[in-house]
């Protein structure tokens, strides 16, 4: 409707009875109408972000099912997260792409804003895990809690806490929700799981080549090695800084 033709008022959202009281022959345009792709994927997340509650499950259910199966999930948490971000619903199997922990360079755990890097996020990883694996129900509201009293515990801010849990648990640094929903989605043995098996070899260099993540026997092997004296976290052995003098 809106091609070739505009409300008095600039108003572009319209239910089909709205548009029937708008409409009127002389906002009709002369000129050629424009068919315009990104405005029209801008009017589908409009009309999915103001869809009831009932409606957006029934249609991103099917995707869900692609991406999960007949896994049972917390579906509200996927809800809320994905419905700002959809323009179509098409995208919600790569939106959930971090399903598939990939290989991933050991620099995602270095973040300028959220004060994290090679040599504190492994500390905070293995804190998040002892408290998550003892949580006695996994659900968003006791995950979020847990984290936000562990980082008051340690006396960092959140986001130090919370991006390197959320690279070790998700392998990417981008994901549709942050690291409470993206482990509230994972599942607690995914979640942990992948945590342990994704710890950075904060210990190692390359040669110049890039470090990825996965090193063989994950976190637990790597902590189960005899400790370094010196080290500034115990079991994490000797940061880079003390190494390259010793």
């Amino acid at each position: 409707a809106l091609l070739g033709w505009a409300p008095k008022d600039n108003q572009e959202i319209f239910s089909l009875q709205e548009l029937v009281e708008h409409f009127s022959v002389d906002g009709i345009s002369k000129s050629p109408a424009v068919f315009d792709y990104d405005k029209l994927s801008w009017f589908n997340a409009e009309y999915i972000k103001r869809m009831e509650p009932e409606a957006f499950r029934s249609h991103a259910m099917p995707y869900y099912r692609e991406v999960f199966g007949e896994e049972d999930k917390p579906w509200e948490v996927l809800d809320g997260i994905l419905r700002a971000r959809l323009t179509k619903f098409q995208e919600i199997p790569r939106l959930l792409g971090f399903r598939e922990l990939p290989d991933y360079p050991r620099d995602f755990f270095v973040n300028k804003k959220s004060k994290t890097n090679l040599e504190n996020s492994p500390a905070m990883i293995r804190a998040a895990l002892e408290v998550l694996e003892a949580l006695p129900a996994w659900e968003l509201d006791s995950i979020h809690d847990s984290l936000m009293e562990l980082a008051q515990r340690l006396e960092v801010k959140n986001g130090t806490l919370l991006w390197p849990v959320r690279i070790a648990a998700a392998g990417t640094m981008v994901t549709p929700g942050g690291a409470m929903e993206i482990l509230a989605v994972l599942g607690r043995e995914e979640s942990c799981g992948w945590a342990w098996k994704s710890w950075p070899r904060v210990r190692f260099k390359t040669g110049g080549k890039r470090d990825f993540c996965h090193a063989p026997g994950g976190f637990k092997a790597e902590a189960a090695r005899p400790r370094a004296k010196g080290g500034a976290f115990g079991f994490l052995g000797k940061p880079e800084r003390a190494r390259k003098k010793g």
